[in-house]
């Protein structure tokens, strides 16, 4: 297994993947279907375009995806990327032709959850975080999470960052787990429509 950058022929693969770790998460707005997975699969090509050099997946020798990490130093490149490159405009035509059949009720809590986010993340300069990482279940107990960990956190360490904040679910037990052994420690709780996250810190 190796880590290495992400590649676009990759991202159906991490999208894929995405769905599968985060069901429940995807279930509470919209059903599993074809249309959310091409949902997906933008929102990761987005991240890989944005953050091409902070986007890691774990690979084996046929090109299968075991998992992946996407961190960040900056959220803001994020939102910059998706207005000026046109991802937005985009995504917008998608939706409103029906592309990704999610309803404007779903889109509505989507909305809503992301502006509970937005309120509770308010990242200090010098700070970085993990946005989104997954193992694929079939690939778990292999200590491929932790390699993914490890790769982000060189890399954010790279850029000159002093502390990593990332947020997991209380009930995500072997999260939290893996997140302790590298030394985060738990600063505050957020709560968003789903229920409540915790909010984890690292100084590097």
């Amino acid at each position: 297994m190796m880590i290495t950058r992400c590649q676009p022929k990759f991202v159906p693969q991490v999208a894929r993947l995405f769905c599968i770790a985060f069901s429940d998460s995807i279930g509470f707005f919209a059903a599993d279907t074809p249309e959310i997975r091409e949902a997906a699969e933008d929102v990761f090509g987005l991240l890989m375009n944005t953050y091409n050099d902070s986007f890691f997946v774990a690979v084996d020798a046929q090109d299968r995806i075991a998992g992946y990490i996407v961190v960040t130093d900056s959220i803001k490149r994020l939102w910059l990327k998706a207005l000026t490159g046109g991802y937005a405009f985009r995504a917008a035509g998608k939706f409103l032709a029906g592309r990704y059949g999610i309803g404007m009720r779903s889109l509505y809590r989507m909305a809503l959850n992301k502006l509970f986010y937005i309120r509770f993340n308010r990242s200090a300069r010098g700070s970085g975080q993990v946005l989104s990482v997954a193992v694929h279940p079939d690939c778990r107990s292999m200590g491929i999470g932790k390699q993914l960990i490890e790769r982000g956190l060189a890399c954010l360490k790279e850029k000159g960052v002093n502390t990593v904040k990332l947020e997991v679910r209380p009930g995500n037990m072997p999260a939290l787990r893996l997140y302790q052994g590298f030394g985060f420690g738990e600063t505050g709780r957020m709560k968003d429509l789903q229920g409540e996250w915790i909010v984890m810190e690292l100084p590097l």
